[in-house]
């Protein structure tokens, strides 16, 4: 049985990062965020229609990854990401991408607070909307009974937290 963990929160707040020194620690398989290479191909652009095709790719990179039959699946990032993005950037999302974002499930969330300070990057949109965004993430974390620890503080005690956190679901 594979253990699933997805590094969740707003953007600039260390998840990639993260994601790759977990599991390169923890020798787990890394499923990246589909969502960025996409932006950065379209140099920063995104529309209502690329939602549906963030998640259907990103489905597919957790779905190849889990033919791998690993121990412990890292994942930067999920389908209520997508969500929440899809709702902040467009005030509405795919019915499609609600219903396959309810159904997707992970054994921890870890959910990265805004203590960071924010570095701009091509696939980054709103540095003024972290908190409000956390927050998001949190409501909809508890709104549908998502197991979730808050990961705060310098990058080495991110790492430190999140490494107690995924030890602890072993």
């Amino acid at each position: 049985m594979t253990i699933k963990v997805c590094i969740f929160g707003p953007e600039s707040t260390g998840k990639s990062t993260l994601a790759k020194n977990l599991a390169k620690r923890f020798k787990a398989v890394l499923v990246p965020e589909y969502a960025e290479e996409l932006i950065r191909q379209q140099d920063g652009n995104i529309s209502y229609l690329d939602m549906k095709k963030i998640a259907k790719g990103q489905l597919s990179l957790v779905e190849a990854a889990l033919k791998k039959s690993p121990d412990l699946l890292i994942c930067d990032t999920d389908l209520i990401t997508t969500k929440i993005w899809s709702h902040k950037l467009f005030g509405k999302c795919d019915s499609w991408v609600e219903e396959q974002a309810k159904q997707q499930s992970y054994d921890l969330y870890l959910l990265l607070d805004v203590d960071v300070p924010w570095v701009d990057d091509t696939h980054r949109y709103l540095p003024e909307d972290r908190k409000p965004f956390f927050n998001a993430c949190k409501q909809e974390l508890e709104k549908n009974n998502k197991k979730y620890q808050t990961i705060s503080g310098t990058f080495e005690e991110r790492f430190a937290s999140a490494e107690k956190a995924v030890k602890n679901i072993f």
